[in-house]
């Protein structure tokens, strides 16, 4: 009889560390599948957000496409006094034509940052298309300006025509100002003022 219960509490001991030990493992294969499902959500997050990147970088490469189609609509071409032809905006091409007469045939067309042009004319004498408005370049200030890079120079587009000052001229362009102006010895000489 000591046998029998020995044998009843060693089975009743051995089947209560295999109960815990199944629940255990219950407990690990839960733990296991939370942690993949976790795991899932996470790559299927990452991936909605990838494709909504893409999705974004694609409709912006077609607005600019789009853009860049409509800004080439804008352009008309224009002539140049060799012969070769050149697109420029419309009000560029209007003022080239209005002031032919004043400063000379069109010589060359020069396309800069930000969709500005630069028409250079007879004499040096330049118009300049700014984005919004076409703004001359003339004299000791033009020259000036484009030995700095013109429209690719560091003060960017005209943004009015020059002004006459105290013993001189000055020009505004997008960022800063070049003055021509004469020192008490009346000696000319330009002074660039930056933004």
């Amino acid at each position: 009889m000591k046998m029998k219960r020995t044998l009843a509490i060693a089975t009743t001991v051995a089947l209560g560390f295999g109960a815990v030990a199944c629940s255990d493992a219950e407990e690990a294969a839960k733990d296991a599948g939370n942690v993949v499902s976790s795991a899932a959500g996470e790559a299927k997050d990452k991936v909605s957000e990838a494709a909504t990147d893409a999705t974004d970088k694609a409709s912006e490469v077609a607005s600019d496409a789009k853009d860049a189609v409509q800004d080439d609509a804008d352009l008309q071409e224009v002539q140049t006094a060799a012969g070769e032809t050149a697109k420029v905006p419309a009000e560029l091409k209007d003022a080239i034509a209005e002031n032919e007469a004043e400063m000379g045939k069109l010589q060359e067309v020069k396309e800069g940052p930000n969709g500005t042009y630069l028409a250079i004319l007879e004499d040096g004498q330049m118009l300049a298309w700014n984005g919004s408005e076409v703004v001359p370049v003339v004299g000791k200030i033009g020259e000036t300006w484009v030995g700095m890079g013109g429209l690719d120079s560091e003060l960017g587009a005209p943004k009015s025509a020059e002004q006459t000052i105290d013993k001189g001229w000055t020009q505004d362009f997008e960022h800063g100002t070049i003055n021509w102006t004469a020192d008490e010895a009346g000696v000319f000489s330009a002074e660039t003022v930056k933004n």
